[in-house]
């Protein structure tokens, strides 16, 4: 694999318990990913970022348009947001800590 690139940012939103029903919070850490070559500006994707994780904060993800409210499905909801990523990694803080690295178009 060539070189990549990569930002991050964090964000805190609640989600339903996919198990339980029940809603809770984490703080969500993601990380975004692309190729080093062609140059692309750090800034203009975490500017990117950024918008997206400010809309999903402190809100509900279900509410917000994520119906998947998994690390995976942020990561994919992140990857449709900001096309040309190589790989988008999400994890999140809690009584379980996990997390999930997702590769577009694989």
């Amino acid at each position: 694999m060539r070189g990549e690139d990569f930002t991050s940012d964090s964000f805190c939103a609640d989600h339903y318990d996919m198990a339980t029903g029940h809603r809770h919070g984490h703080t969500w850490h993601v990380e975004i990913y692309w190729p080093a070559e062609p140059f692309v500006d750090a800034r203009l994707l975490r500017e990117k970022l950024t918008s997206l994780t400010g809309i999903w904060d402190h809100r509900v993800l279900e509410e917000v348009g994520i119906p998947e409210s998994t690390n995976y499905g942020v990561a994919r909801a992140v990857s449709a947001a900001i096309p040309g990523l190589s790989r988008v990694r999400v994890s999140r803080s809690g009584k379980t800590p996990c997390g999930c690295e997702f590769f577009p178009g694989a």
